[in-house]
């Protein structure tokens, strides 16, 4: 097998690979939908996105692997390793991670849970907290002004010019 032939063979794997990936990044894309809801407009934008930074990514690689040469075989593997993925690991992947990230939320929600009963008691302080150190802040500069007003009154302006 010639060298030319192995560079060939190694590009059309790295181009599957990048496919794999892809397709791995658009399930985790799909994976986040699930866990929040979203409307209709930011369900386009996040694929308008994706696929522009798909796209880039994969200019990115053809220029660097075929000197921006477009060979049918690199589209072909990067298809092909996103097909394989999807019928693949991709569903079921998708899956398990919404329900573990459902299930981690879940529990960040019963370990928030006193935190919300305590909230109102919380911001209560947190608004004393900052009424106190504005106060502060207020009286300083009363005192400040004070201060300056005594020394005025010890030492009144004299005229140099006599």
């Amino acid at each position: 097998m010639s060298a030319y032939m192995q560079e060939e063979l190694l590009f059309f794997c790295r181009a599957f690979w990048s496919g794999v990936c892809l397709a791995a990044g658009y399930e985790l894309l799909l994976v986040f939908r699930n866990l929040v809801s979203h409307r209709s407009f930011l369900i386009g934008m996040e694929d308008i996105v994706y696929w522009c930074c798909v796209a880039l990514y994969l200019f990115r690689m053809i220029y660097q692997g075929n000197d921006g040469v477009i060979r049918s075989y690199v589209l072909l593997s990067v298809c092909l390793g996103a097909f394989v993925f999807h019928i693949g690991p991709g569903r079921v992947l998708a899956e398990f991670l919404t329900r573990i990230f459902r299930e981690i939320f879940r529990f960040l929600r019963l370990a928030a849970k006193p935190l919300g009963k305590w909230r109102k008691r919380l911001k209560f302080l947190w608004d004393r907290v900052k009424i106190s150190l504005y106060e502060q802040k207020a009286m300083q500069k009363i005192r400040k002004w004070k201060n300056e007003e005594k020394k005025k009154e010890k030492f009144p302006k004299q005229n140099r010019n006599a």
